[in-house]
């Protein structure tokens, strides 16, 4: 039973405790990374946690784009327009510009060669001022957003050209092997966007298979691969990852997969879009659409390509194959796998599906440009 004199102290402090809590400002939460295909529209994306600047940050000598089509870019009205080159050391190291990207409320990086970008935010041997910037505008509640070439600084990293005799490639890695010219590589991102390494099919002649591949030599779990409208946006606080709007994206786990050097069984294949996403902290996929049943399972396709995004993204059934002089593809419904529909005129699609590949010639790695 609290005493007289200690009620009153509580009472006479009451005023002062309120006004300190009043004056603590409340802490805006982590914010977005968002990754985009390159014909994708940004105004899907949530907006920002906090207020503050929007900023364009572009290459040196990137022509400047439209009003209208720098809206659809950044999803923001009248962003600031900022270049940097990958020949200004200074430039990556200016304290007042990191320190706006730093409070900016939404940052988008333009499109532009992947080389370029790796020299600029990564200097030989250290990190610069505006690339931690951009990490920690993300984590302290502001939306960075990549999109194309720059949606892979955005992601754990992702797959490019690799260095052949005539061109240095898209990657800082030089031509060692003459047998391993225009090999697809990994390339390094700020590790926002979950741990996916992402491929997209517009640039560079992007293709599952490439991507499927990379992941294999590289020892790596889980890819995503962008259509030309595809989003995905990944919430840092909630750490939940969604698919935004109609256009598909493919989702790859390797994690509990067999792979051998010339096949790969049991990795799992999702198809996301309209709202589907996955939760960090359970593991687990979800989805808006309305459950539905799988079709009845098709005759094998002869001499297709079982990875072509129109092929995996058709309409659900219990199996599908395809085989060409290249490979042997089969996708099949296992007990984790679900199928949906909608919302509203959402396309059918099917999340967690069996893939199993098997090469008919060569092996992972060996793919040429």
């Amino acid at each position: 039973m609290p005493s007289r004199r200690s009620l009153l102290q509580g009472l006479v402090c009451l005023p002062f405790a309120a006004r300190g809590w009043s004056q603590t400002p409340l802490r805006p939460g982590r914010g977005y990374a968002c990754a985009l295909g390159e014909d994708a529209d940004a105004s899907l994306l949530p907006h920002a946690r906090r207020d503050g600047e929007s900023l364009a940050i572009a290459l040196a000598a990137t022509p400047r784009p439209s009003p209208e089509i720098l809206r659809k870019l950044t999803g923001t009205e009248a962003p600031s327009w900022v270049e940097l080159s990958p020949q200004d050391r200074g430039g990556v190291d200016d304290g007042p510009l990191a320190e706006r990207i730093r409070t900016a409320a939404s940052v988008t990086l333009i499109e532009g060669e992947v080389i370029d970008w790796l020299v600029t935010l990564w200097p030989a041997r250290r990190s610069s001022a505006v690339l931690e910037a951009l990490a920690e505008c993300a984590l302290t509640g502001g939306r960075l957003i990549g999109r194309g070439s720059t949606a892979i600084l955005v992601a754990a990293g992702g797959v490019v050209r690799g260095p052949t005799r005539e061109a240095r490639g898209e990657s800082r890695l030089r031509l060692v092997n003459p047998r391993e010219s225009g090999e697809p590589r990994l390339t390094q991102g700020l590790h926002l966007c979950g741990n996916f390494y992402i491929d997209t099919r517009a640039r560079s002649s992007g293709s599952l298979l490439r991507l499927l591949s990379t992941l294999i030599e590289n020892h790596e779990d889980r890819g995503v691969m962008l259509g030309d409208r595809s989003v995905l946006c990944c919430d840092l606080e909630e750490r939940v990852w969604t698919a935004l709007g109609a256009g598909p994206l493919l989702v790859l786990e390797l994690l509990g997969s067999r792979r051998l050097s010339e096949s790969i069984q049991d990795a799992e294949l999702s198809v996301l879009s309209n709202g589907d996403g996955r939760r960090a902290l359970d593991r687990r996929m979800f989805s808006t659409g309305a459950p539905i049943e799988f079709g009845a399972a098709a005759a094998e396709a002869a001499d297709a390509d079982g990875l072509l995004a129109a092929n995996l993204v058709a309409p659900p059934l219990v199996s599908r194959s395809w085989r060409n002089d290249r490979m042997r593809v089969a996708l099949l419904r296992a007990t984790q796998s679900s199928a949906c529909s909608g919302p509203e005129d959402g396309a059918p699609r099917s999340q967690r599906m069996v893939l199993n590949v098997a090469l008919e010639r060569g092996r992972w790695g060996e793919l040429g440009s």
